[in-house]
């Protein structure tokens, strides 16, 4: 796969990001390190470090500690209801059911995000964030 040059209007300046082999020994470190049948206090944390990568591999290492915190703290409160969601979602979008989880974290984390680093978190186009807002 060819990656070209990333566009204009979704460059961030939040430091370096973590390549996508960095990311993927990273994940497999932590997840290797949790135990086989975690408590729920230990698998929030484990979400939680996973999420902090996410932003460290997408927006940047030097992403700022105190909007961290907030993105790390409106994404324990989205997975709490994931399932929720997923099963609300699979009645209402029954052929593209992860269209209502994806239009639930757009949502969630446009409160916190620009529409730039939005995009980039989760992969998307800036269309695709307007249209999922």
């Amino acid at each position: 796969m060819v990656v070209g040059p990333i566009p204009r209007e979704l460059r961030l300046d939040h430091g370096p990001r973590l390549t996508q082999a960095e990311y993927e020994r990273r994940i497999s470190a932590l997840n290797a390190s949790s135990p086989a049948m975690p408590t729920r206090a230990e698998e929030e944390i484990l979400r939680e470090a996973e999420m902090s990568l996410l932003i460290d591999y997408h927006l940047g290492v030097a992403f700022p500690e105190e909007r961290r915190a907030r993105v790390l703290q409106e994404h324990r409160k989205l997975s709490r209801s994931l399932v929720w969601r997923l099963l609300a979602s699979v009645v209402t979008h029954p052929r593209h059911p992860s269209d209502g989880v994806a239009r639930a974290q757009v949502r969630s984390f446009s409160r916190l995000l620009s529409d730039a680093e939005l995009a980039s978190l989760f992969d998307l186009t800036l269309e695709d964030v307007a249209r999922l807002k």
